[in-house]
């Protein structure tokens, strides 16, 4: 493509001491059989060599600029860097560990036209270490509305997840995107629910137009420290505010309280690190209850999340009632 030439598509990809996945990623980006493209990196102060081998690429593709940023902002700035300097009128955003298949523009492009979409939603297959795979299917139905897609957000029947979709650049330019340097976990989710409370109309494809590979070296992989708690619960607590701001149904806003409780007992079941992530927990659900019996429901998680002092059989007996609750 000549760079003189506007390009249709953006592919905005944030780039932090990603030298061992990076070329993978920019060669499946090459390899596309929709050209007409700009590839925007945004290098955030890499403290390896992933710079160096995205110059190169710079050299034999026109098509791939970089914006170096000299501090670490962390992925939400540095995506909102991306977006700002795009050219395209649709946007894909890719992690820098990930790649994707061959014809994976071509069948976003063709499905966000046709379906005259602001959101496309595509499949992703799954890759572990051990190159295993699972496909996902996001099944949206065309001309789905703000309302509808976020009703399925907040039941879980789709993630909240930036990567494997198409959207309309105007979601970025027509309307404020609130964005916040220093935020490297959960950040996607904070994006993610601006742009669906913007989006007119929505559809899917259930092609998989995405590669996620669970690499446990990657930034993107879930670990967990106080600092990275922080980010989540930060972004938690801003999108239940935002949802609220907004005036979205209430009975959303009890969903989204509720999923936020089930999402953090969720990590106090995946990590061992339990007593630090009650300690945060505990102070701001007691901030943040929206309801009487969301109290009630919150003390029978703190409970299990504290499952290493109670007796088998009353934690059993939690969990279920918990579940049945929600």
């Amino acid at each position: 493509m000549n760079r003189n030439t506007k390009p249709e598509i953006s592919v905005i990809i944030p780039v932090y001491n990603a030298e061992k996945w990076i070329s993978r990623c920019l060669e499946s980006i090459i390899k596309q059989t929709f050209k007409n493209f700009e590839v925007i990196i945004v290098n955030d102060a890499s403290q390896d060599k992933s710079f160096e081998i995205v110059k190169q690429y710079i050299l034999k593709d026109d098509r791939i600029i970089i914006i170096n940023k000299e501090k670490n902002e962390g992925t939400m700035s540095a995506r909102e860097s991306g977006y700002i300097k795009a050219k395209g009128k649709y946007i894909i955003f890719s992690d820098a560990d990930d790649y994707f298949p061959q014809n994976a523009f071509q069948i976003l492009y063709d499905t966000i036209i046709t379906d005259k979409s602001d959101i496309v939603f595509g499949g992703y297959t799954i890759i572990n270490n051990n190159m295993s795979q699972k496909n996902i299917i996001r099944y949206i139905p065309t001309n789905s509305s703000s309302e509808e897609i976020q009703n399925l957000f907040l039941e879980q029947k789709i993630p909240y997840t930036l990567w494997g979709n198409i959207y309309s650049t105007n979601l970025f330019k027509n309307h404020p995107i609130v964005s916040y340097s220093g935020i490297t976990n959960a950040e996607d989710r904070m994006l993610f629910i601006q742009l669906i409370s913007y989006a007119k109309k929505s559809s899917s494809t259930h092609h998989s137009c995405y590669c996620y590979y669970l690499n446990k070296e990657s930034n993107s992989y879930p670990k967990i420290s106080n600092r990275i708690l922080k980010n989540i619960i930060f972004s938690n607590d801003w999108c239940y505010q935002y949802l609220t701001e907004k005036n979205v149904n209430p009975k959303y806003i009890t969903k989204y309280h509720l999923y936020r409780i089930r999402y953090l007992m969720e990590i106090g079941y995946k990590f061992s690190d339990i007593l630090s992530i009650t300690s945060l927990d505990k102070t701001i659900y007691s901030l943040t209850s929206v309801y009487n019996n969301t109290n009630f429901i919150f003390s029978i998680h703190y409970l299990l999340l504290q499952k290493i002092k109670i007796y088998p059989k009353w934690y059993s007996h939690l969990k279920k009632l918990y579940y049945k609750l929600l």
